[in-house]
């Protein structure tokens, strides 16, 4: 082993002097050769650039009490180019943050190409890679991950450099806090330099002086936001299983949820929602803009308005607005939202969740036309039904109306409808009615109508619209009450959803028996069946349905308990949706109940979750209706009489066969043309004679008919 002096002698020749950092080693030959061996490799012969090496080496010594390091390494900056004031600023920086080191690895990613050759590192590379340094030096096992990064795009033999260089100037560190009677003002480097540097930039004294001060209030910053980090983790894994939960929930709901950062301006969609707006899971782009850009050109303004209301007053958020899809297609969904603030009142996040109701909106247009054509489908669907005059007097109202209210036609038209009425919400269906009238827009409300039964209020969902003649005039209201108290009662179980997603974020344990409690509110029917078909749950709707209770049904076969379901299509989808680990969707008739099913099956690893509603009675009435189509078509194909349809300007749209052995033309000849490409000359004039009588007496259509047949 070599003597102190012959170890000192090559430290000199090395350096030109001996720094005061070994002295306490001088009397330890074992222990001054391991240190300078450590300073020769990791320090003196490290192929990292001098510049790069000073730089990191002052800004890690502010961590250490001694300010030996600091200085020292401060001062070997000079000769290398850095002004005092760079020198300052280096030593000032706050630590890197998370995000910080996010934007340096992306910058380092973008000069991969020259991070294998050291000395093909430019300036940029080198402040990115030296940020990046400190923050693995300082974060410990937080900054695994991009110890990882590093690690990858350094390669092995370059990452290997910097980190131990990095630990050697911990070491350093370590050996300064044991001998802190170790002066910097000894050796050469704050000998040659430190005067010049303080007196550059006088600030530096300052900080040296008090560098240990600003270090502890920086740790303890530290301290109080990793746990601040580690509080919000915890909570973001249990908002992550809450919001799982809430999703399945949801998902049998056939609705999707939303979330607006307001501050960021950033729009987080579920799959569900996304898929309401026809996009592929997570291809939404994420902004507010984004997502006024997706809706009708003619509803964006009022959602806009929506938002704007919701989030400046606090209105609630609640609208159904048309979307289109990548493909061009038009598709309607409604939104339900909340906005929350925070102390000082601001607006910082709003969420809610989406229903696609293209098939609900779809079904109210055929509707509507359907009861324009054929009046006499009034008395068959199972709506309250009314017509209104001009000046909103009912003229008119279908059977379902009589039977409600328990009354006679004279008992409730004109103006009789307005005692059953619920007292609070008389004055508003007033004032909206009145408005419409004026203003002929359509008619839309929701009210509660006494049923004379028992005296119990429901709520209806009131709707009339104009029907104009041709001059664009008022002549009648069409309109429908539609009872939505069950959907009313069913809005407010969503909001008892809503309110268990909450409670689930502050207590995620309790979420297990907040889905117990949905699945039980819910207004679907509900079971669920092991891997075995055994039923392991029922809900209240399903003991309903099914007429068998919870007891009958735990832990037995589904398909022994419900034999004549096997050779049926519940059979084939269900074991579809099994063995392929899809969902599926089907309606079927189940003889043994007399009854007709709408069933959602979702799989899972424990077996089946199945959602299912009675739809006996809607089948009744699309069967009623189609009957009553096929009678219509049916008279009019076998009556002896010319039977005809014009549109607005006069042209066929449709006769019967019997038509053409009237006229003596075929169908397609009549078809597309006016009445008056057919007639003779001198027969137009007593035609029109005709039709000019007809308008004016407003004589009924069999009148017009007649006095046609007799004219011409």
């Amino acid at each position: 082993m070599r003597t102190s002096e012959q170890i000192k002698a090559e430290i000199e020749e090395k350096f030109g002097f001996v720094p005061p950092f070994f002295s306490p080693a001088e009397q330890n030959p074992h222990v001054l050769e391991n240190l300078w061996q450590q300073t020769l490799s990791a320090y003196v012969n490290n192929p990292l650039s001098p510049l790069f090496k000073e730089k990191l080496a002052a800004y890690l010594s502010r961590y250490c009490a001694i300010p030996y390091c600091m200085i020292c390494h401060s001062c070997s900056l000079r000769p290398l180019g850095v002004r005092a004031k760079e020198v300052l600023n280096l030593l000032e920086a706050p630590p890197p943050a998370q995000t910080d080191i996010n934007a340096h690895l992306e910058v380092l990613a973008a000069h991969s190409e020259h991070l294998a050759v050291l000395s093909n590192w430019n300036s940029t590379i080198e402040e990115s890679l030296l940020i990046c340094a400190v923050f693995i030096s300082l974060e410990g096992g937080l900054a695994d991950y991009y110890r990882t990064q590093l690690r990858h795009l350094l390669g092995t033999v370059n990452y290997q450099h910097l980190v131990s260089f990095i630990a050697y100037v911990k070491t350093c560190h370590v050996w300064m806090e044991a001998h802190p009677e170790v002066a910097y003002a000894a050796d050469k480097r704050a000998i040659e330099h430190f005067s010049f540097l303080l007196g550059d930039e006088p600030e530096l004294a300052n900080f040296f002086h008090h560098y240990w001060e600003r270090v502890k209030q920086e740790r303890q910053s530290w301290a109080q936001q990793r746990v601040v980090i580690a509080e919000r983790q915890r909570h973001e894994v249990a908002l992550r299983q809450s919001e799982e939960r809430l999703s399945l929930a949801l998902e049998a709901a056939c609705m999707g949820s939303w979330d607006w950062d307001i501050l960021t301006n950033k729009v987080s969609h579920s799959v569900a929602t996304e898929a309401h707006f026809g996009l592929t899971p997570g291809s939404f782009a994420g902004s507010y803009e984004s997502f006024l850009a997706s809706i009708h050109p003619d509803d964006r303004q009022s959602i806009h308005q929506a938002v704007t209301q919701a989030v400046q007053v606090g209105a609630d958020y609640e609208i159904e607005f048309r979307v289109i899809w990548p493909d061009r297609s038009i598709h309607w969904v409604a939104s339900k939202g909340q906005v929350y603030y925070d102390k000082t009142g601001k607006a910082v996040r709003m969420t809610g969740v989406t229903m696609d109701i293209t098939e609900r909106k779809q079904a109210e247009v055929a509707l509507q036309k359907s009861e324009e054509r054929f009046r006499f489908l009034a008395e068959s669907i199972p709506q309250q039904v009314w017509i209104a005059q001009s000046d909103g007097k009912l003229s008119y109202v279908n059977q379902r109306v009589l039977d409600y209210f328990v009354c006679t036609y004279e008992q409730i038209l004109g103006w009789g409808w307005q005692e059953k009425i619920h007292p609070e919400d008389l004055p508003q269906c007033l004032e909206r009615w009145q408005h419409s009238l004026a203003t002929g827009k359509p008619y839309e409300i929701e009210f509660r109508l006494q049923q004379s039964v028992d005296g119990t209020y429901r709520w209806h969902l009131g709707r009339a619209l104009p029907l104009r003649d041709r001059e664009d005039v008022i002549v009648n209201w069409f309109g429908t009450n539609t009872d939505i108290d069950d959907f009313k009662r069913v809005e407010e179980e969503r909001k008892q959803l809503f309110a268990y997603e909450q409670a689930a974020r502050a207590e995620a344990e309790t979420a297990r028996n907040q889905v117990a409690k949905i699945l039980e509110s819910i207004t679907d029917a509900f079971y669920a069946v092991d891997n075995q078909w055994h039923f392991t749950y029922l809900n209240q709707q399903a003991e309903q349905l099914l007429q068998r209770s919870r007891a009958e049904l735990l832990g037995k076969n589904l398909w022994d308990e419900l034999p004549e379901a096997v050779a049926s299509k519940f059979y084939r989808e269900y074991h579809k949706a099994v063995s392929k680990h899809i969902s599926v969707e089907f309606e079927e008739f189940y003889p043994p109940l007399n009854t007709w099913f709408a069933v959602h099956a979702y799989p899972n690893q424990e077996g089946l979750s199945v959602f299912f509603q009675d739809i006996t009675e809607r089948k009744r009435v699309e069967e009623a209706l189609q009957q009553s189509e096929e009678k219509f078509r049916n008279l009019v194909e076998q009556t002896s009489d010319w039977v005809w349809e014009i549109d607005a300007n006069g042209i066929f749209t449709y006769v019967n066969p019997k038509a053409s052995e009237i006229i003596g033309y075929e169908i397609a000849e009549i078809l597309g043309k006016s009445t008056f490409d057919l007639m003779a000359v001198n027969e137009v004039k007593r035609f029109a004679q005709v039709v000019s009588y007809f308008i004016s007496t407003q004589r009924e259509q069999c009148d017009f008919v007649r006095c046609l047949k007799f004219e011409c």
